[in-house]
């Protein structure tokens, strides 16, 4: 089986993708470029392991170089030097797969130019045989995907002839040749083509992105390699592109289209039976070309990634787990003319990474997830504080729990709030760091604000929500004891001062005492039922005790100052 089927992935048009665990972050970070050679155009672009060694290789094709190059993955995101095979004519798309089940993976290349693609077998060290030339019914050829058809454990492959609007189907034999191929019909100006399981009963079904009409045809498999009726679904304007993807994690897989000349992505919702609802699409940038799809931000939730050839920047759209994506996607600047496409985890951090081949830059371009950032607990909710005063800390704990570095620029805290940490410059792989916020609040009411890391984690910056109330109302001291007092007789009378520190008059509902000796105490004051501000008034309190021992109660006053009541403890003993 090849590596993608593995994983229950199958190929996946000219933009052929990888998907690798979940990322835990949604930032990628454009980085080295490798030169596949002056006028090599590269275009299709495939990772796969293609030495043996469990790490990720890339295959790229050359369109006017009439040939695959090889960039064997040192294991840590970078690559060795090309190593060019020949192919035959215009090679457009290609896909990896273990044709002759010798445990190698191997290269079906789509060559355009001719009616053909061409078979590299695989040596297992990274090298390949000479091309095999296998004809097919159409012309132009521009995309093929594998996948076993007919569950007999040998790889079959689909191809599309794109001048004659028709797909080829070829049954494997598993020693790297093929059955004489079965057409079907599709619509006109065929693109790419994706394998999936759409009806969740363990056959592949196919999908495939028609230019012209802008639609996408779907031909249910039989489990016998044979496929049933095309049947075709509105998508976006001119698809070129295809992936599918679980959108709503309900174990139903979802199409999503790059539309070349409507500048968007368009979401198909699966119906779970092999039909589709219809598109909803998704402003991307100019001439989106590929789409690949992943969970680029750890949350558990698949998201798209869009490589748009117009503008020269790859888009990513987090989703939503219900069907939807979030708008506006992440713009990431790369090289000229991005045409081809690829995901996977190119330097074993569990985070999937990106590859792009940069048409008229003659490279293949590295995107690498940088990190892991998330914050806990996501918000913080601060007690009521009185005005000018500073909380105690509450903390928040920063956890990177990938295998990359994060790089980190900047932590702030907004309004009313204020930020202490411990993180230094940058968080490493799988590691943690403390931030401390407080509250000082300077109007009464409730205070809202934000604690924001930016980095160069995705989702930068990851924020967490703060709340507070300020207290305008300011109650001193927060206890009156009394000495003791004979049974009976009344104590000389103690302040208990309230201010109005805010900005607008304090409306006061109700000054009481309360609590276990209530009767022993008693209360007057000269505050009424409003006090401007910047005022003060004062409540004076009596004891009077009714029994011996200890007696206590709280006096408590009631108003709009953000507390809602503020409160004196009261204390004295009965002789």
């Amino acid at each position: 089986m090849p590596f993608r089927n593995v994983l229950n992935k199958p190929a996946i048009r000219l933009c052929y993708l990888l998907l690798v665990h979940q990322l835990a972050v949604a930032g990628l970070t454009p980085g080295v470029k490798y030169s596949v050679g002056t006028n090599m155009n590269p275009r299709g672009v495939v990772l796969a392991d293609f030495s043996g060694d469990k790490k990720l290789d890339i295959a790229v094709v050359n369109v006017t170089g009439n040939s695959v190059s090889i960039l064997l993955g040192n294991g840590d995101g970078t690559f060795q030097s090309p190593m060019s095979y020949p192919t035959g004519p215009s090679p457009w798309g290609l896909e990896a797969g273990d044709f002759n089940n010798d445990g190698n993976n191997d290269l079906v290349v789509a060559t355009s130019g001719q009616a053909a693609v061409s078979l590299l077998l695989g040596k297992g060290d990274g090298s390949f045989q000479a091309a095999k030339t296998i004809p097919v019914s159409g012309l132009a050829p521009t995309a093929v995907a594998v996948g076993d058809f007919n569950k007999d454990g040998n790889l079959d492959m689909v191809v599309i002839a794109h001048a004659s609007g028709n797909i080829d189907v070829f049954l494997g034999n598993g020693d790297g040749t093929f059955r004489a191929p079965v057409s079907y019909p599709v619509d006109v100006l065929p693109r790419w083509v994706v394998v999936q399981d759409f009806r969740g009963i363990g056959i592949l079904d196919l999908a495939i992105a028609n230019a012209q009409n802008s639609n996408v045809s779907v031909l249910l498999g039989n489990g016998d390699g044979t496929f049933g009726k095309t049947i075709n679904y509105p998508a976006g304007n001119t698809p070129v592109g295809l992936a599918p993807a679980d959108l709503r994690n309900d174990g139903i897989y979802d199409l999503i289209t790059a539309d070349n000349l409507g500048s968007s992505v368009s979401v198909l919702l699966g119906n779970g039976d092999g039909t589709f609802q219809l598109p909803v699409s998704y402003t991307a940038g100019s001439h989106p070309f590929l789409d690949a799809t992943g969970d680029f931000n750890g949350d558990g939730n698949q998201d798209v990634l869009v490589a748009n050839s117009g503008n020269n920047f790859v888009t990513l759209f987090l989703g939503n787990g219900d069907g939807t994506l979030q708008q506006p996607g992440t713009n990431y600047t790369v090289g000229t003319s991005p045409e081809g496409l690829a995901v996977g985890d190119i330097n074993g951090d569990g985070a999937p990474d990106a590859i792009v081949a940069n048409t008229r830059d003659n490279n293949v371009q590295v995107l690498l997830n940088v990190g892991t950032v998330t914050p806990s607990p996501n918000s913080l909710v601060f007690k009521t504080q009185l005005i000018g005063t500073t909380s105690s800390p509450q903390p928040v704990t920063l956890t990177n729990s990938s295998n990359a570095s994060v790089a980190i620029s900047n932590i702030a805290a907004s309004g009313d709030f204020a930020e202490t940490n411990t993180c230094g410059a940058s968080l490493g792989p799988a590691s943690s760091c403390s931030v401390s916020v407080t509250f000082t609040p300077t109007a009464g009411g409730k205070c809202t604000g934000t604690l924001s890391i930016t980095d160069n984690a995705a989702g930068s910056p990851q924020t967490v929500s703060l709340t507070g109330t300020g207290g305008a109302a300011d109650l001193q001291p927060h206890k009156l004891s009394f000495a003791p007092q004979k049974v009976g007789t009344t104590s000389g009378a103690q302040p208990a001062t309230l201010t109005n520190l805010g900005t607008t008059t304090l409306s006061i509902s109700k000054i009481a005492i309360g609590g276990t000796d209530l009767k022993d105490f008693a209360q007057t004051n000269n505050c009424g039922t409003a006090l401007l501000a910047g005022k003060s008034c004062t409540i004076s309190v009596t004891f009077t005790p009714t029994a011996t021992g200890g007696r206590t109660a709280v006096l408590t006053v009631s108003d709009n100052g953000g507390g809602g009541q503020q409160a004196v403890t009261l204390s004295g003993t009965g002789e």
